[in-house]
């Protein structure tokens, strides 16, 4: 019965995480994330969203020191 609980919850988990970028970091990575995203960050995300549906994208960032560029 866990067994069976717990493959159905990692299943949705591994669906939520296909659904965006930010759900996978959100997810995944949420021990690097200890801050809500400022509204830069949430564009960010929606722009390698974006750009992951093609191939070949190219997207350049430049922001000041300390912006949470590694992290997005």
């Amino acid at each position: 019965m866990f067994k069976k609980i717990k493959k159905e919850i990692d299943q949705l988990r591994r669906q939520n995480a296909e659904s965006s970028i930010r759900a996978f970091a959100m997810t995944y990575l949420k021990h690097h994330l200890k801050l809500e995203p400022s509204k830069v960050h949430l564009e960010v995300y929606e722009t390698l969203q974006e750009i992951s549906n093609g191939r070949d994208a190219k997207y350049v960032l430049a922001a000041p020191r300390d912006f949470g560029k590694s992290t997005v």
